[in-house]
């Protein structure tokens, strides 16, 4: 019985490699914080603007996953400390925007946003004094009670809490891809275009491929039902030593008229380059250009 081995991604943070990613994400976090300040202002109603908060953090996450892909990068560590330091620069940036709309009457130029944007680091501590002044004063009120002091700090406490936690689950929860070290690059993907018989059982699968090999198991299987039904991914770099194959297991509600539900079965076991290669002649297939998500 053979031992099955599945892609292991490497997690060791990368600071050389995350500069530009980062640098990049803090120039994106300019224009997400004054977008933010802006509908947090002009919409000051908070049930609205919780789900305003909940948008900024998905775009933070979805934004990161762009870079993780552009820039190559891998691992958790690297992926959650991107999307960190765009939420802390993203949520400074957007305090710059609300507190100069706030003290201005929403009388704010693109310039005066950008000149104030090192606000925090100057000697007198007015960007701090302006939050304090706001937290006194108070900046909204709901059901004829005015959120000042302490009640508006744990708001906005509340506030960044959620936004680094949506952030963080939307940016590190993607579509793991294989990647090649040696080669800088993402593994190629490549879909079968054969609906093999609807698998549910792990176990199942793994010993009939340890019993077997994995040619063995795909050619014994039978087509499968149109609205559910199994399908398979190679993750394929000829230059490589190993290659790697993912089942997905797909549902269609109403019997192949509703919701597309798909699961994984197996992820990224894997295989040789021998294996992959006599996969992909056997099988009609096509390749997936660019998997963002």
């Amino acid at each position: 019985m053979n031992h099955l081995n599945f892609y292991q991604e490497t997690n060791n943070l990368n600071l050389n490699k995350m500069l530009i990613p980062l640098g990049v994400g803090i120039v994106g976090s300019i224009i997400l914080g004054f977008l933010y300040a802006s509908l947090v202002y002009f919409i000051p109603f908070p049930h609205i603007t919780f789900f305003v908060a909940i948008g900024l953090a998905m775009a933070i996450g979805l934004s990161a996953r762009l870079l993780i892909r552009i820039f190559r990068i891998t691992g958790k560590k690297n992926r959650i400390l991107l999307v960190c330091i765009v939420v802390i620069f993203t949520y400074y940036f957007h305090w710059v925007a609300y507190l100069l709309l706030f003290f201005k009457e929403g009388g704010i130029t693109l310039s005066g946003y950008l000149a104030h944007l090192s606000w925090i680091l100057l000697p007198d501590f007015s960007f701090f004094s302006s939050i304090n002044q706001l937290a006194s004063d108070g900046a909204w009120s709901m059901f004829g009670i005015l959120f000042a002091g302490i009640i508006l700090v744990i708001v906005w406490m509340l506030e960044l809490a959620i936004i680094f936690a949506l952030a963080i689950r939307t940016g590190k929860n993607y579509s793991l891809i294989p990647f090649s070290a040696k080669f800088n690059s993402w593994y190629p993907k490549f879909t079968l275009s054969e609906q093999f018989e609807h698998i549910a059982s792990v176990k199942y699968v793994e010993k009939q491929i340890q019993d077997a090999n994995i040619i063995g198991f795909i050619s014994n299987l039978n087509l499968g039902q149109g609205f559910a039904y199994t399908r398979i991914h190679i993750y394929f770099n000829k230059k490589e030593q190993h290659q790697y194959l993912t089942l997905e297991k797909v549902n269609i509600e109403r019997r192949g008229k509703g919701k597309i539900n798909v699961s994984p079965i197996l992820q990224h076991l894997r295989i040789s380059t021998l294996e992959a290669e006599t996969i992909l002649q056997n099988y009609i297939h096509s390749i997936e250009r660019f998997d963002l998500f």
